[in-house]
């Protein structure tokens, strides 16, 4: 079970997309770009948003991260927007994307415990288990018995 976990590991870490500056909120999109899914055209920010957390969701993401960095690249990019591509970009192993995404999230909403958990989960999934420590414990500090933490602590301890 052990290998299959680290097998899965490593098969997310080979995938790669697009990065974000982290001194800014521009998007810049690098690499294979196009090989994410199409969007259709959405007239708002919410809706985009709303789509995209919908495939989320449902494990599409992909899908999810086309519609977020189109919520991005068409309005202004947001709390919620940056936090949407490193969730989706740390789900498919965009691990690069996404730790810049939840920097620009903490730029703006600032470092709380949203934040250190998303970012200590992408570490966990990138195998970078003493960084995921630290992070998961710096959230468990802002929010001592949020569960979606201690869930997160409780699968660091079991790798």
């Amino acid at each position: 079970m052990k290998t299959l976990k680290l097998a899965w590991l490593a098969l997310m870490m080979l995938v790669a997309s697009c990065t974000v500056a982290p001194e800014t909120t521009e998007l810049y999109v690098f690499e294979r770009r196009g090989e994410l899914p199409a969007v259709n055209r959405i007239a708002s920010s919410s809706a985009a948003v709303n789509t995209a957390a919908q495939l989320l969701k449902t494990h599409n993401y992909d899908q999810s991260l086309a519609y977020y960095l189109y919520a991005a690249e068409t309005f202004d990019p947001s709390a919620e927007i940056w936090l949407g591509i490193g969730s989706a970009s740390s789900l498919s192993g965009r691990y690069r994307t996404a730790e810049n995404a939840f920097r620009q999230y903490a730029l703006l909403a600032g470092p709380d415990v949203i934040y250190f958990n998303n970012i200590g989960f992408m570490y966990l999934l990138e195998g970078e288990f003493a960084k995921a420590r630290s992070a998961l414990e710096k959230a468990h500090a802002f929010e001592p018995g949020n569960q979606t933490v201690e869930n997160n602590l409780r699968i660091l301890e079991a790798l």
